[in-house]
C-alpha cells in the first residue's frame, strides 16, 4: 500500500514523529540529562508494570488476586476506585486489560511523574522512554504474550501464586518490585 504524501513532503506518519522528537529534544533542555535517564527508566518500569497488568487481566478477564495485591502495593486505592469500571468492561467483553492499563498508566502519570508534568518535561520522559532497547522489547513481548494468552483458553489461565509459572515469560522483562 502507497504511502500518503503532501505538499509538505513525508508521510503523516513521519512529519508526526518528527515534531514529537522536536517536542521531546525542547522540553529536554529543561532538565539535567541525568535526571531526565533517570525518570525515562523510571518510567519505562512503569510501562514493564503496566503491560503485565493488561496481558494478565486480559487473558483472565478478571482481576485476579495476585493483581489486586501488586497494584495494591503500588497503586495505594486506585484498584478500590477502578474495579468497578474494569469488572463492568470484562462483563461487557470489552478488554478490561486495556482499561487497567490506561487506568494505571494515568495514574503513574499523575503521581509519579507530576514533577516532570508540572516543569514541562513529560514528553521527553515518555519519549526517552520509548526509545529504549528496554522499552521496546517490553512491548513486542507483550505483544507475543497477548497474542499466546488470548490464543490459549481462558479457564485454563491460572490465577493464583502457585500458577506463576504461565507467568514466568514475563521473568526476562523484570517487572519492577516496589
Amino acid at each position: 500500500m502507497p504511502v500518503e504524501r503532501n505538499q509538505r513532503g513525508g508521510s503523516p506518519i513521519d512529519r508526526v514523529r518528527q515534531q514529537t522528537e522536536r517536542r521531546a529534544l525542547e522540553q529536554a533542555k529543561r532538565v539535567p540529562w541525568k535526571r531526565l535517564a533517570e525518570a525515562a527508566d523510571k518510567h519505562t518500569d512503569w510501562q514493564v508494570f503496566t503491560l503485565w497488568l493488561r496481558a494478565v487481566v486480559e487473558a483472565a478477564g478478571s482481576i485476579p488476586a495476585m493483581v489486586a495485591q501488586e497494584m495494591e502495593s503500588r497503586t495505594p486505592r486506585l484498584l478500590e476506585r477502578i474495579r468497578p469500571d474494569v469488572e463492568e468492561v470484562a462483563k461487557n467483553g470489552d478488554g478490561p486489560g486495556t482499561r487497567i492499563w490506561q487506568d494505571v498508566s494515568r495514574w503513574a502519570e499523575m503521581n509519579v511523574f507530576m514533577g516532570a508534568k508540572r516543569a514541562g518535561w513529560l514528553d521527553a520522559v515518555r519519549y526517552y522512554s520509548s526509545m529504549s532497547l528496554r522499552c521496546m522489547k517490553v512491548w513486542s513481548h507483550w505483544e507475543d504474550i497477548d497474542r499466546r494468552w488470548r490464543a490459549a483458553r481462558r479457564n485454563t489461565f491460572q490465577t493464583t501464586r502457585s500458577g506463576s509459572a504461565k507467568l514466568r515469560p514475563w521473568s526476562g522483562c523484570q517487572i519492577p518490585t516496589a
